[in-house]
């Protein structure tokens, strides 16, 4: 049985698409339709070549898409009042990662949504979006260093409400 209650897009994005883009490790892609009233998003697939970056991870950064229940750890400062920080310090930046790989250091990096969830939620629905700026960052908090610019990422969005077509869902239903 379908559920009308969501609808779910699926966005493919690319570091191609982005004229300002030199490294590719920090890009902006434009949405053709604007998504409405989003609740959900996870990463489907990632494609990149960060095999000469020296490091064993990347973080995965949507300007648009930061969600408090993402968080990058830190440490307890020596003082009493038990105030958190990143260390390495650069690690702040990366703060509400929507995904960290795992860096193959002998070729490009593949991230499948098998390999394992990436889902974030939002309690509050992101209202619209028209655009995601995607940044690659390595362990420390640095632009990850890329082999070549192509980086290819496909995101899930479900969103609360109809997007395209309400009234078709609602002539369905008086038909019955």
């Amino acid at each position: 049985m379908a559920n009308y209650s969501y609808e779910f897009f699926t966005v493919h994005t690319s570091s191609l698409t982005d004229n300002n883009s030199t490294d590719g490790n920090v890009f902006t892609t434009h949405l053709f339709t604007p998504l409405k009233d989003i609740v959900q998003v996870s990463v489907l697939f990632a494609n990149f070549d960060a095999s000469e970056s020296g490091s064993n991870i990347c973080y995965l950064n949507c300007t648009e898409l930061s969600s408090q229940f993402n968080q990058i750890t830190g440490n307890v400062s020596s003082s009493n009042t038990m105030a958190v920080s990143a260390n390495p310090i650069g690690i702040s930046k990366i703060q509400n990662p929507i995904a960290v790989f795992n860096v193959n250091g002998s070729s490009r990096t593949i991230y499948n949504n098998q390999d394992y969830t990436t889902q974030t939620q939002y309690l509050a629905p992101i209202r619209k979006l028209d655009r995601i700026t995607t940044s690659l960052n390595d362990k420390n908090g640095d632009p990850i260093i890329l082999k070549n610019n192509d980086v290819f990422i496909s995101y899930r969005f479900t969103c609360a409400r109809d997007n395209l077509q309400p009234e078709y869902f609602q002539k369905k239903k008086n038909h019955k």
